[in-house]
């Protein structure tokens, strides 16, 4: 995995520096700048694959999504280059994939570099100094029978009687529920107990006794197999500035079966916890090569976090990329409610300004220059219209390419018509447009039942669930008066 991310970022610097020499328009600056160079550099690779060994699949795929992109962004982008507008767009995304990718790889590659520094092949383990926090580990013990998962708790060193006396505090209350372990309660032990839990009553000092070493360890609360209940008694001694305290705890023994595997991984556990407890003043514990009649290789419990870290940020990088066209589409899908709630308005202005007299023309510009505060794409649309017919553009060209631009029959069809009124003198315009005004009218009467239909069908679900809380309030203290 180290080696994959160092080859990741090796190929990241070369698509930096051969790509320096790109000019694209919209690249950013500052750290985003490089990944753009980066995402242009590795743009060009591909259309160049494409090119040369896809070329058939290219003509008849890529470029009908190149075109689909390409008519999106110069919808929602008026007046600008198509070609720019969509290599712009896919740098942008590409850009951000790779950054993500990038930041995931290193990530992944550093949790790596953390597992493996605690790898396979050693022994010692440095205790945390008296006073300070016990270590969690697992290992492998490698014997000739096979690897075993153990799980050790390396205390902190033996604090002295003078360190005991700075740290001492509270706790006896706590134990019973913390002795339990894994098991449901303390007349039904099947598994070790915890008898390790002096981290939770400092400043307190603790020692066990059992009625019956053999069955329960006082010193780790391992609990051997029993063949029928067993009762054993479990003293606690607490002390603490000369003083002490006990309490008896009585413990019910029951049958567990274990597995040939369980036996030995139990040998293994048990043999390592004393080991570790016979050697509490060293401020190192060394792993022992040997427990019981058993020879021990030890390694670390393999980390997969950097993978699952890898794996995670190659599936970002790819779903950031694929969804940056749902966004356009949802902003395109914006864009047309934004249209279709402007068509009656400027049906009507068109209507009033051609009625009181005004050519097609100046009612256009007239519109066009009314809604420059606007944020309704419509008015974009019919500035740009305007600046076409400014620079030379014949007025019905520019009209049915606003009808074109809008993407909308609705629109199409108007722009038909003011285009028609410049053939005929405007003789009929008038009243198509009234035709137009009342349809639209009732299709935007038609739209918003559409919408209070859609809102109330998404309100159901905060409803029912809002019936079932207070439902709830009101039954259950009936219930509750009624003894049930």
């Amino acid at each position: 995995m180290i080696i994959f991310s160092a080859i990741c970022i090796l190929v990241f610097a070369v698509l930096y520096i051969k790509g320096r020499e790109i000019d694209f328009p919209g690249k950013r600056k500052g750290i985003i700048g490089i990944f753009d160079t980066a995402a242009a550099q590795s743009l060009l690779i591909i259309e160049t694959i494409k090119s040369r060994f896809l070329k058939n699949w290219r003509e008849k795929t890529v470029k009908s999504s190149e075109g689909e992109i390409s008519e999106k962004l110069s919808a929602l982008n008026p007046g600008v280059n198509k070609e720019e507008a969509y290599y712009g767009y896919v740098i942008r995304k590409l850009s951000l994939s790779i950054m993500v990718f990038l930041a995931g790889t290193i990530v992944a590659s550093l949790t790596g570099i953390a597992s493996m520094t605690e790898g396979s092949g050693y022994r010692e383990i440095k205790r945390d100094p008296a006073g300070g926090e016990s270590k969690q580990l697992s290992f492998y013990a490698g014997t000739d029978e096979g690897d075993f998962l153990i799980d050790l708790t390396v205390f902190p060193r033996e604090m002295s009687e003078k360190e005991i006396d700075e740290l001492a505090g509270r706790a006896f209350e706590k134990i019973e529920k913390l002795i339990q372990g894994n098991n449901p309660a303390l007349d039904h032990v099947t598994e070790d107990l915890n008898l390790k839990v002096f981290e939770e009553i400092k400043p307190f000092r603790i020692e066990w006794l059992s009625s019956d070493p053999d069955l329960i360890s006082p010193v780790d609360g391992k609990v051997c197999e029993v063949k029928k209940d067993t009762a054993v008694t479990l003293t606690a001694i607490i002390s603490y500035s000369g003083h002490r305290y006990e309490k008896n705890y009585d413990i019910n023994l029951t049958r567990k079966n274990l597995s040939p595997e369980e036996k030995i991984a139990d040998e293994l556990t048990e043999g390592l916890k004393s080991a570790e407890r016979e050697k509490a003043e060293d401020e190192v514990f060394v792993l022992p090569e040997r427990i019981g009649d058993r020879n021990v290789t030890w390694s670390r419990r393999k980390d997969y976090t950097g993978f699952y870290l890898l794996a995670a940020s190659i599936g970002i990088a790819l779903l950031i990329y694929r969804m940056s066209d749902k966004d356009l589409k949802d902003k395109l899908e914006v864009r047309k409610r934004l249209l279709k709630k402007a068509y009656p308005e400027i049906l009507q202005m068109l209507a009033l300004y051609t009625g009181a007299g005004m050519t097609v023309r100046n009612a256009f510009i007239k519109i066009a220059s009314s809604g420059q505060e606007s944020v309704n794409p419509v008015y974009d649309e019919m500035l740009l219209t305007c600046r076409e017919m400014k620079s030379g553009k014949s007025e019905e060209g520019a009209y049915s390419e606003f009808g074109n631009r809008c993407g909308l029959q609705e629109y199409i069809k108007v722009s038909a018509y003011l285009g028609q009124s410049l053939k005929r003198g405007g003789t009929d315009l008038k009243e198509r447009l009234r035709e137009e005004i009342s349809g639209a009218q009732t299709e935007r009467i038609q739209n918003c039942r559409k919408l209070t239909e859609e809102a109330s069908t998404k309100l159901l679900l905060p409803m029912v669930m809002m019936l079932v809380v207070v439902m709830v309030m009101i039954l259950l203290p009936a219930f509750s008066n009624m003894d049930i």
